[in-house]
């Protein structure tokens, strides 16, 4: 059988692909199980300066496995969303960017997963689809922490007790899709993207995503700390060296992560 996911490394971009089209990459065992080693993998490997998360098929993700949803006991559920919630904290703590590229619908926690992602470029059919109370549930996997930042707090909780669709466009305008594309080229694009960052100042990436993502939790005065003593450091970089060499020579900068 082929693996739940695929995981390939080419020009420092790891792309990890949910590799489950007949259940449209539902997050079963087997998924969980092999998508947290590829983040482990990419977290870990110096090679890899940015990552793409993307899924076969008609679906990015499509959520939780159904199969067992109502006959799981108290310490099953507990245990399983454990295992999401640990691939979620992997993928917003690992300090290189991760892309999603996300097409068809995506339901549940197939979109707090994309929403944990850094950057979201969209096919132009995909639809992201709150569903959890639609089964008497709430948010997970994330989805209580992201989409109040995404959309805002009303908006988020009128999704939510909805169980309301958005469209990529209404993505795009709410401003946590980076860019809408065409389905046949979806991944060409958020791979060429992951290129770009991947040949960038890295270091400058780490220290942006990390203050970024708790910046809605410190105060003022914590951020200013942060900014500086982060600032400090790049300032001693080959890369901002370089940088500056570029901005003297009016070329564009060569950056080696370093």
């Amino acid at each position: 059988m082929d693996p739940a996911v695929m995981l390939t490394v080419e020009d420092n971009v790891a792309l990890v692909m949910l590799n489950r089209p007949e259940t449209l990459n539902a997050l079963s065992d087997l998924v969980k199980e092999e998508l947290m080693r590829a983040m482990d993998f990419v977290r870990t490997d110096d090679s890899v300066k940015s990552v793409v998360l993307a899924g076969t098929g008609r679906s990015f993700c499509a959520g939780g496995d159904i199969s067992g949803m109502g006959k799981r006991t108290a310490v099953e559920s507990h245990q399983r969303l454990g295992e999401i919630n640990d691939i979620v904290t992997a993928m917003a703590e690992t300090e290189k960017p991760v892309i999603a590229a996300v097409q068809g619908p995506v339901a549940g926690a197939g979109v707090s997963l994309a929403l944990a992602a850094d950057v979201i470029f969209a096919s132009d059919e995909a639809r992201f689809i709150f569903s959890f109370s639609k089964l008497g549930l709430m948010a997970d996997a994330g989805g209580m922490y992201f989409l109040p930042r995404a959309v805002g707090v009303h908006k988020a909780k009128t999704l939510l007790f909805s169980g309301g669709i958005l469209t990529a466009q209404d993505g795009l305008n709410y401003g946590f899709v980076h860019e809408v594309c065409p389905r046949e080229s979806l991944h060409a694009q958020a791979l060429a993207y992951a290129k770009e960052l991947a040949h960038g100042p890295t270091r400058a990436y780490a220290a942006i995503k990390g203050i970024v993502n708790r910046s809605l939790e410190y105060d003022l005065r914590t951020v200013l700390q942060l900014e500086r003593s982060q600032q400090t450091v790049l300032q001693q970089t080959r890369d901002h060296k370089e940088g500056v060499d570029a901005f003297r020579d009016k070329r564009p900068p060569k950056f080696q992560g370093e």
